[in-house]
């Protein structure tokens, strides 16, 4: 005998799984088209929860030249992720300079 719920879960489990895959389509351009996706801007496309997102960028950061960094909660495209280190080198150039000059106004003060 056939279980009557069957029917409705393969339903669900197939229906969700369609808007899984519209949700990889919709990420996947996004972040080629930007170079970078926020999860904040993820949820703003789709309205989707920021867990679910996470599990999707997961999911996309497997193919090649998509980088997903844990880290950042970002996606990346590898073009994109390669400025955001350079940005972010510079920027912790910029502060090891001011961390230096504060080094030496406080020895100057000191003396």
């Amino acid at each position: 005998m056939r279980d009557p719920f069957l029917g409705k879960y393969l339903l669900m489990f197939l229906f969700s799984s369609m808007n899984r895959f519209k949700l990889y389509q919709l990420f996947l351009d996004a972040v080629r088209e930007k170079g970078r996706l926020t999860v904040v801007e993820a949820h703003e496309l789709s309205g989707v929860h920021p867990n679910f997102i996470l599990q999707i960028f997961a999911d996309l950061g497997t193919i090649p030249g998509i980088i997903y960094s844990r880290k950042h909660k970002c996606l990346f495209t590898t073009e994109g992720f390669k400025k955001f280190l350079e940005k972010r080198a510079a920027s912790r150039q910029v502060l090891d300079i001011f961390s230096e000059l504060m080094k030496i106004r406080k020895e100057v003060r000191n003396r």
